[in-house]
């Protein structure tokens, strides 16, 4: 199995989003493009959009950083 080459993206956000990318990114023990690669791939499998190989379930990054469900 060959591994998949990436690609640089680049979009503009203001100084208020870029510092709580990386707070959200800190606390997640994550870097800021895994956290929002994770982020748009769960929006994407909760839509039901699958792209090749990466319509497979996403584990967090600390199964203790969740929240119980409610009635759990």
């Amino acid at each position: 199995m060959t591994a998949e080459r990436t690609v640089s993206l680049s979009f503009r956000v203001t100084p208020s989003f870029a510092r709580l990318l990386e707070q959200a990114a800190a606390l997640e023990h994550r870097s800021k493009t895994n956290l929002v690669e994770t982020l748009v791939l769960q929006f994407c499998q909760a839509k039901g959009l699958l792209v090749d190989d990466l319509a497979v379930p996403l584990r967090p990054a600390h199964a203790g950083n969740q929240r119980p469900t409610r009635g759990a």
